[in-house]
């Protein structure tokens, strides 16, 4: 077993000193990413420009939307047509 003082003449005081201002620098860079994104996000909500861009936001996503169902729509009048063309070619074949 290790005793105390066999720890503390294997560890350098330089080691001690650089593991502490790697972890106080560390600590300083989180501490100000934190700051800055919440002051972002802060500042993102309330913008004179947070209404208007919500509002273009949801448009956005409403456009989207009704795009899409139209797509769908669309693709079930196609299908309705061929299936429509089809028996009228399969009638006009047996007749």
């Amino acid at each position: 077993m290790s005793t105390a003082a066999e720890l503390r003449d294997a560890i350098s005081p330089s080691l001690v000193t650089e593991a502490i201002v790697v972890t106080v620098c560390a600590t300083a860079v989180v501490v100000t990413y934190r700051v800055v994104r919440n002051y972002e996000r802060w500042a993102k909500q309330n913008s004179p420009w947070a209404g208007p861009r919500a509002r273009t936001a949801a448009l956005k996503s409403n456009y989207r939307r009704r795009r899409s169902d139209l797509g769908d729509v669309g693709q079930i009048i196609g299908e309705i047509i061929s299936a429509v063309e089809s028996a009228r070619s399969l009638r006009g074949s047996s007749a």
